[in-house]
């Protein structure tokens, strides 16, 4: 089972929270498959404009099982929200340049 959680995004801000041993939850949440079956947990990030970068794991025999109809579904859903790998590894780089990461 997955679990997101997000916290602040400022370094200072987290370096704060840290000393001061407290640190801020904005959203703790587990997403469970039977969430994901349904695009339940994809629509309601969508909804908060969570701004995360978001792994999805496919067990490619449950969607061949399905005749692709669920994969097609979640495709449709979230793919305006995409992004291509490479802007990924960018962000990771900016993060760690930055002193973020």
């Amino acid at each position: 089972m997955a679990r997101i959680i997000v916290i602040s995004d400022s370094a200072d801000e987290r370096r704060r929270q840290v000393v001061a041993g407290e640190t801020t939850v904005l959203l703790d949440e587990r997403v469970e498959p039977m969430h994901l079956c349904d695009n339940h947990a994809a629509r309601q990030l969508i909804e908060r404009q969570c701004g995360l970068w978001i792994p999805v794991a496919l067990h490619w025999g449950w969607e061949a099982d399905a005749d692709w109809d669920d994969l097609r579904r979640l495709a449709e859903l979230i793919g305006s929200y995409t992004a291509h790998w490479d802007h990924f590894l960018e962000a990771i780089r900016a993060s760690a340049d930055n002193g973020n990461g």
